[in-house]
């Protein structure tokens, strides 16, 4: 029994440890453990940023660490514990069951901290806590729900061979670089925002026109009419290219319309 409770300890400590460091990483390197685009996308859809996600976890972990420790001298502790974790699997219906249904994308390093919780709920099994089945049952009951009720947004891939151009038909910059390059017969494939939205939040990009240039070795990236005029060459001025390659580009001010919002 007792090393159960030690192994208990140990993993609660290796799940803070583990968050802390996430948080570390986020707040003075802006990287993360994790690197998959399901990480990127869930960071994306956190009302208050990945980190009030991360601060919620880290709590949780250090007050079960805190908890574990103390619930020799004071057994009332052990309820508190159970509630926490009953509560966790509860919470992790729901984030697992986004990840599935909502955004068909896996975060590694969220799916790390459900094993985690798992881990430590079964655990709590073999110290003769039935209580804790209340906790799984909670997770499959928020999982089935989250199921029925969250509208499905399946990651489009983008169809491209040469160029395209995202934009949506609200946007006044779009119709006017649209209309430019058919003036030259220029071979573009136009692919309304509507559909490839999210892969543009996900890198942090919420300003269209877009153009998407693949290249043997490489993607460029050229957002707003201006820029684009200038990198296809349709404008006979000369004006300084300001575009530039994938997760190092600028966003212009004035010569793009917002993703989801009225545009002038």
């Amino acid at each position: 029994m007792a090393s159960m409770k030690n192994l208990f300890k140990g993993i609660v400590a290796a799940g803070l440890l583990t968050t802390i460091i996430e948080i570390s990483l986020r707040i003075f390197t802006n990287s993360s453990i994790c690197h998959s685009q399901g990480c990127a996308l869930v960071a994306k859809h956190v009302r208050y940023g990945e980190i009030s996600i991360l601060i919620i976890g880290c709590i949780f972990f250090f007050v079960l660490l805190v908890s574990s420790s103390i619930e020799e001298k004071n057994p009332k502790i052990s309820n508190i514990i159970d509630l926490m974790l009953n509560a966790a699997l509860a919470a992790e219906g729901f984030l697992v069951g986004y990840q599935l249904f909502r955004i068909h994308k896996i975060c590694y390093f969220c799916f790390g901290i459900f094993i985690t919780i798992v881990i430590l709920s079964l655990l709590r099994l073999t110290q003769k806590k039935p209580q804790i089945w209340a906790g799984f049952a909670s997770f499959l009951i928020v999982l089935g729900l989250t199921w029925m009720i969250l509208p499905s947004q399946q990651i489009e891939t983008i169809p491209l061979r040469n160029k395209a151009l995202l934009y949506s038909n609200s946007c006044p910059h779009c119709e006017k670089i649209i209309k430019e390059i058919q003036q030259k017969n220029m071979k573009v494939k136009f692919l309304p925002i509507e559909k490839y939205a999210i892969i543009l939040k996900s890198l942090g990009i919420d300003k269209i026109p877009v153009l998407i240039v693949k290249k043997k070795t490489k993607l460029e990236m050229i957002i707003g009419d201006k820029e684009i005029e200038n990198y296809l060459k349709l404008n006979t001025k000369k004006e300084k290219n300001n575009y530039q390659t994938p997760f190092n580009y600028t966003l212009p001010s004035e010569n793009a319309c917002t993703i989801d919002k009225e545009c002038k």
